[in-house]
C-alpha cells in the first residue's frame, strides 16, 4: 500500500480529506478550475477514517435511493457486509486449505455463511465471531476448497471446449456443490451429441490426469441462451484509439509497475494497435497511453490490460461518479464476494449505480467471436447498468476496489467483471496503487 503524505488545511471551504459539503452532498472543491489538484493537498492520516466514512455514506445513499429501502436499513446491511469481509479475511488467513465457500444473503435479514471442508474448526476466532453475533452461520462437508474450485472450473472449461460446444459458461455452484454448465442448444439431436462428446472428453481427462472429478452427478447442464456483449467506452476516464475512434472504453484503477511507473488498468479487449489516448473528463486534458501488458495476449483467459501514461503521472484517486473523486483504500477479496452489494461507474453510461448483487464468482465464459475467446474467473452481478464504452471501468464499494468491467449478457441483464485480485495476478509485476 502506498501511503499518502499530504498536509491538512483549509482553503476557503471546509475540506474533509479532499471533499467539501455542498447542499448536503459531498463533492470535490473547485478552486480556479483546479479542483482535482487542490483536493490532493488536503488529506492527513487522521482524516483517513473520515474519508472512508464519506465514501461509505455516499454509496449507502445511492443504494437506498435505487432500492427504495430505508437508509438506516441499507446502512446496517452494508456495515454488516464490511464486518463480514473482515471476518472472512481472518478465516482465510487461519484456514486457507479448509474453506469451501463464503457467501452472504442480503437485507432485511442479512446473514453471512462460512462453509468448511469436512468439520467446522473448533478454535474459530472468538473476538470476530462475537462481533457479528448470530448473523454468521457455519456449514460443513464442503467438497472442494476455494482454490480447487477455481482450478477445476478452468480445466472443465477446456474439456467442454474440446467437445465442440462454441458458446457457454461454467461456474461452481457453492450451494449445490455441482458444476453448472450453461448453454442453449435448441436442436435435441445436437444437444445429445454435444453431451455425449463432453462425457467422452471427461473420460479422456480422467485417464490423462488419473482423477475421478467431474462425475455425471457433479455436472448440471442448464439451458440458458447466452448473448454476451463487450462493453467497449485515473478510474473513470475515456479511452479511445486513433484507428477506430468509435471504439471507446473506460480506464479502471491506477497501478504501479517496477521500472515503468504508474499507469492504468482496463479491459484487455480495449487494446488496439495505433495511438491510444485517455482524456480526463474533469479537466479535458488528453494524454498518450502505451500498452505495457495485456493478459488476453499471453494467458488467453483474462480480459485485463495495463497501459502506462508517460506524459502524465497517475494518482491514487478514481472517479466514483462524474462529479466525485475518491481515494482508494482497500482491495476486496474475491473469496467473500458472493451475495455482496457493489457499485459500478463507467464513462459512457456516466452514472454510479449500486443496486448490484454478486451472484457468483469463478465464472468461466467461452464466446464464439470468430475464434474461441476463453475468460476465466469472472464475477457475475445483477442489474447490468453498463453500456458500450464502459469496459474497463471500476467496480467498487465505498473506497474498496472490487474489479474491472468486462461485459454483460443482454438476455439475463447480468454484468461481468474481472475481480481485482485476479486482474493483478494475470498481469505480472504490477500492484494496485493505493
Amino acid at each position: 500500500m502506498f501511503v499518502k503524505k499530504v498536509a491538512t488545511g483549509f482553503y476557503g471551504l471546509l475540506i474533509l480529506s479532499g471533499y467539501v459539503y455542498a447542499n448536503d452532498k459531498i463533492v470535490l472543491p473547485t478552486i480556479n478550475g483546479g479542483g482535482l489538484d487542490i483536493a490532493k493537498q488536503f488529506i492527513s492520516y487522521k482524516n483517513i477514517d473520515k474519508l472512508k466514512q464519506i465514501a461509505f455514506e455516499n454509496d449507502v445513499a445511492i443504494l437506498a435511493k435505487e432500492t427504495g429501502y430505508d437508509i438506516d436499513l441499507i446502512r446496517n446491511e452494508m456495515q454488516f457486509q464490511e464486518d463480514f469481509n473482515a471476518y472472512a479475511k481472518e478465516i482465510m488467513s487461519l484456514y486457507p486449505d479448509r474453506v469451501s465457500a463464503f457467501f452472504m444473503e442480503g437485507f432485511p435479514n442479512s446473514r453471512g455463511y462460512v462453509k468448511f471442508i469436512s468439520n467446522i474448526p473448533s478454535n474459530l476466532p472468538k473476538k470476530i465471531s462475537s462481533s457479528l453475533g448470530k448473523k454468521v452461520i457455519f456449514l460443513e462437508n464442503g467438497k472442494y476448497t476455494l482454490q480447487k474450485q477455481k482450478k477445476l472450473v478452468s480445466e472443465l472449461t477446456d474439456v467442454v471446449l474440446k467437445s465442440g460446444l462454441k458458446q457457454f459458461m461454467i461456474a461452481y455452484n457453492i450451494k449445490s456443490g455441482k458444476f453448472d454448465v450453461e448453454t442453449s442448444i435448441s436442436d435435441k439431436k445436437v444437444k445429445k451429441k454435444i453431451i455425449g462428446n463432453i462425457t467422452k472428453e471427461i473420460n479422456n481427462y480422467h485417464l490423462l490426469n488419473k482423477t475421478k472429478v467431474f462425475h455425471a452427478d457433479e455436472i448440471n447442464f442448464i439451458d440458458k441462451k447466452i448473448n454476451m456483449v463487450f462493453d467497449r467506452a485515473r478510474g473513470g476516464s475515456k479511452i479511445w484509439n486513433s484507428y477506430n475512434t468509435s471504439s471507446k472504453c473506460t480506464s479502471g484503477w491506477t497501478v504501479l509497475a517496477e521500472g515503468v511507473g504508474t499507469g492504468i488498468l482496463t479491459a484487455g479487449h480495449c487494446m488496439h494497435y495505433g495511438k491510444n489516448r485517455i482524456q480526463d473528463h474533469k479537466q479535458g486534458y488528453v494524454h498518450t497511453l502505451v500498452e505495457e501488458d495485456n493478459a488476453l495476449y499471453h494467458s488467453l483467459s483474462h480480459d485485463v490490460a495495463y497501459y502506462s501514461t508517460p506524459n502524465t503521472p497517475e494518482d491514487y484517486m478514481f472517479h466514483a461518479s462524474s462529479n466525485e473523486m475518491r481515494y482508494l483504500w482497500d482491495i476486496q477479496s474475491t473469496s467473500s464476494m458472493a451475495g455482496q452489494r457493489v457499485c459500478m461507474y463507467g464513462r459512457a453510461s456516466n452514472i454510479r449505480t449500486c443496486n448490484h448483487t454478486v451472484l457468483r464468482t469463478g465464472v468461466s465464459k467461452v464466446i464464439d467471436i470468430g475464434y474461441f475467446q476463453r475468460l476465466y474467473n469472472l464475477v457475475e452481478v445483477t442489474n447490468n447498468s453498463a453500456q458500450s464504452g464502459d469496459s474497463g471501468g471500476g467496480w467498487s464499494w465505498g473506497s474498496t476496489a472490487f474489479g474491472v468491467q468486462q461485459g454483460h449478457d443482454n438476455n439475463t441483464n447480468y454484468a461481468y467483471f474481472t475481480p481485482i485480485e485476479e486482474a493483478l495476478e494475470a498481469l505480472n509485476g504490477i500492484e494496485l496503487y493505493y
